[in-house]
């Protein structure tokens, strides 16, 4: 890998080793590869052996965690000690196969989660179907939650289906229905999460689940139609044969309920019929579906800075965004369409880099010194408030009956200008944490005082 500097007509201008160049750079800033638009100059990562070019750091990480790159890598690397790589299409050496795990499937679905100390949800969703007539028959199961299009099967496979990170991902979107983050979770982030929720819940240990969710459903018919059904069958595959309306929640029903000739293949995107009414896009269509689609992805990164989500979650969706503006377009650029498509891409991203900014100062770390300033800030108001509060008592019993007097101005006036400034000039010259500058009971009785003795001279009162 290399760091390359380039002009704007592509002309290299500067290059380094990326080994070089992580040794003097610790942390890639995320702006690292945004051209420089006073000098057209810009920073790109150069991958050596793929002879391809990166311009931002996500897809730098995920080219280098790729199966291309690391083969090529490799194959480089033994070509410079002078062994010569084995031919890419070499016929593969046979393995042989390990031995398979027999699975008793006549053990229950709870029978084999006791035995299991991980993250399960949504065990209300799933239900068993025995035989009513003969209790020695293995059970048969199904899932009935969103998005997992009616798993089925035997206890194994609903063993393995309920703690799969697609189930996982099915049930933590019912739980988290406003955030949008749950789609883009990987595995791994989907079952920590899940451990989370079942930690809070106190059901990630088998023996404190509650089994007594599932579902207990003893029909003959949804049994033998369980047994009988072809291993192909799918929820998708049955709603497209005119079935999904009259189907059970179960997803149950004749895999082919003779609606489709025997034979019949549908080819996808080459099927004639799916085609006929399609009319292609005009231009300025086109451009209107990318202008529209603009709004919201800004309208959600906003939401997302609300929401608290973390900098390095924020950052990846705002570059993602800035890496879709970077497009070539082709044709006449002097038409009012392209016009107006580059003005408000021109407008997005300037926009996106505003909210980029907001997003760095927001999660920029403190200073020793700026951390002081804030904690100053923040005990002198306590104390102020304080202090204000004991001192409207002390006015309104010494200046009660003289209604003309404006108690208010009368506090702000002892507090803001007489007491404040003398507690907070007595505090700098001790030099201490400003955690410690509190209304004490000593400091209290300092400004009981003070405030009589202002207010009986002030307006000449007895004692």
């Amino acid at each position: 890998m290399e760091v390359r500097i380039i002009s704007g007509n592509d002309e290299i201008l500067e290059r380094q080793d990326f080994y070089d160049f992580q040794i003097s750079t610790k942390t890639i800033r995320p702006d690292f590869c945004h051209k420089d638009m006073t000098t057209g100059e810009q920073a790109i990562f150069f991958c050596v052996v793929c002879d391809c070019e990166l311009k931002s750091v996500i897809p730098l990480k995920a080219h280098v965690e790729g199966q291309k790159h690391i083969r090529k890598a490799i194959a480089y690397k033994q070509r410079t000690y002078g062994n010569e790589p084995d031919p890419v299409n070499q016929p593969k050496k046979i393995k042989p196969a390990a031995p398979k795990v027999r699975v008793d499937v006549n053990q229950s679905l709870t029978q084999r989660l006791r035995e299991y100390d991980g993250p399960i949800l949504g065990l209300e969703k799933i239900t068993e179907i025995v035989h009513p007539n003969d209790r020695q028959a293995p059970p048969f199961y199904t899932c009935g939650q969103d998005g997992c299009k009616s798993a089925w099967g035997n206890s194994d496979d609903m063993f393995n289906h309920v703690k799969g990170h697609k189930h996982i991902r099915n049930c933590l979107r019912v739980k988290y229905h406003d955030d949008p983050r749950v789609n883009s979770q990987n595995k791994n982030e989907l079952i920590k999460k899940a451990n989370e929720v079942c930690l809070e819940s106190n059901t990630l240990l088998a023996p404190d689940r509650e089994y007594d969710l599932i579902t207990l459903c003893s029909d003959k018919q949804m049994y033998k139609e369980l047994e009988t059904r072809p291993m192909d069958w799918s929820e998708k595959k049955v709603q497209r044969q005119g079935q999904g309306k009259g189907a059970s929640t179960l997803g149950l029903g004749s895999a082919n309920a003779n609606l489709t000739p025997l034979g019949y293949k549908d080819r996808g995107l080459f099927n004639e019929t799916k085609w006929k009414d399609f009319k292609a896009p005009t231009l300025s269509e086109t451009i209107n579906d990318l202008t529209d689609s603009l709004k919201p992805e800004l309208d959600q990164i906003k939401k997302m800075i609300e929401d608290d989500v973390e900098e390095k979650i924020l950052l990846m969706q705002i570059d993602l965004n800035l890496e879709m503006l970077e497009i070539d377009l082709v044709g006449d650029l002097e038409r009012p369409e392209y016009k107006n498509l580059l003005k408000e891409y021109d407008m997005f991203k300037r926009e996106l880099l505003a909210l980029k900014e907001r997003v760095l100062k927001k999660f920029k770390p403190v200073t020793s010194a700026q951390q002081r300033s804030l904690d100053r800030a923040k005990y002198t108001d306590i104390f102020k408030n304080n202090a204000k509060a004991l001192v409207l008592e002390i006015a309104e019993s010494t200046l009660k009956g003289k209604a003309a007097l404006d108690i208010q101005d009368i506090v702000i006036k002892i507090v803001d200008e007489k007491i404040m400034k003398t507690q907070i000039d007595n505090f700098l010259k001790k030099d201490k944490d400003w955690k410690e500058f509190v209304l004490d009971n000593k400091t209290k009785t300092r400004v009981e005082t003070f405030a009589r003795v202002y207010l009986l001279k002030k307006y000449e009162l007895k004692n």
